[in-house]
């Protein structure tokens, strides 16, 4: 299952559709039941969440390309009493870590998005003296989970 924040945000359709076409190259027998959309509210999430995994039991893993995804799936799984379900969450949020410390969450995709802001003055500096722009840039992804949850932050924030 994916659950977007809505089904035309752009940047969630490019990575659930690179998620999907991964899936299909190199995992077939992944198959993705559904995806949602929360419009980004914890409440609707939760319902979602809740209905979704009711109606479709055969589902083991959750995708969130939403921030506040993963933290409500996790929700939605403990009061439905539902066991063995993955969740990949996306951010680093504190209520998100907690729940990888607690083990209700496997793992979250971090951005760093202190090097977008660097990397994006640096683009403007650039600019203003007339030298090339590359237009793509890694400003970097992690996944973080119990294995890296208390080292991230130096590992990724500090490189």
């Amino acid at each position: 299952m994916i659950m977007m924040a809505n089904l035309d945000t752009s940047n969630q359709l490019d990575q659930k559709t690179a998620f999907e076409e991964k899936c299909k190259k190199e995992y077939p027998g992944i198959n993705i039941v559904l995806t949602d959309e929360d419009k980004g509210d914890s409440s609707t999430a939760l319902q979602k969440f809740q209905d979704n995994l009711k109606a479709h039991p055969e589902i083991d893993t959750i995708l969130c390309l939403e921030a506040i995804g993963g933290v409500s799936a996790a929700n939605a799984i403990e009061e439905l009493g539902i066991k063995n379900i993955t969740i990949l969450a996306i951010d680093d949020n504190k209520d998100t870590l907690q729940y990888i410390r607690d083990g209700k969450i496997w793992g979250t995709m971090a951005q760093n998005f202190y090097k977008m802001g660097y990397t994006a003055g640096e683009f403007a500096k650039d600019y203003l003296e007339n030298k090339k722009v590359d237009s793509v840039v890694d400003s970097g992804t992690i996944l973080i989970t119990k294995d890296n949850i208390d080292t991230y932050q130096d590992e990724f924030y500090n490189k």
